[in-house]
């Protein structure tokens, strides 16, 4: 039988499990990078103002979860992420928020395939002043596919900006 190192699984007659699949060159085995969290928030930042429940709702992975001091909410279809995103839009609307900026503050790695990520989100008004941030952490993992998706989200407040 073949050597394997720690990180190969073994199947069940004693060969090696496949290895994971490689995306630009690299191979994932479930490690989430910077990068990757920050495309997956200007991504859903974008949907969000441009009214693209739809397409934000593609960021997160069913079941998730939304937690904050006034929300605790099982989303546990594409559907229900759908309704909470467009609930989202609609807060954001009403408080004249024009557009929206997502900074990293902090990445964890929670197990070998979680990711935690606080995320500040700097909302701005038609002339691009700040009026508000928000702070969210997430918890990040990859999809069946590879992409990383949101799973579940503390909501921490929106407060009046620092700067």
């Amino acid at each position: 039988m073949a050597e394997t190192n720690e990180l190969d699984e073994q199947r069940e007659d004693g060969g090696a499990k496949p290895r994971a699949k490689r995306r630009g060159g690299r191979r994932h085995r479930g490690g989430i990078g910077r990068a990757e969290i920050q495309q997956l928030l200007d991504a859903l930042a974008a949907a969000m103002i441009t009214g693209g429940a739809n397409i934000a709702a593609q960021t997160w992975e069913a079941p998730a979860f939304v937690l904050g001091d006034e929300v605790a909410r099982s989303l546990a279809t594409a559907e229900d992420i759908e309704g909470f995103l467009i609930a989202e839009r609609e807060r954001l609307v009403a408080r004249e928020i024009a557009s929206t900026r997502a900074s990293i503050i902090r990445v964890d790695r929670a197990t070998r395939q979680i990711v935690l990520a606080t995320v500040q989100w700097s909302y701005l008004d038609a002339s691009g002043a700040e009026v508000a941030e928000d702070r969210w952490t997430c918890a990040l993992q990859r999809d069946a596919r590879g992409a990383v998706r949101v799973r579940m989200a503390v909501l921490q407040g929106a407060r009046p900006p620092t700067h």
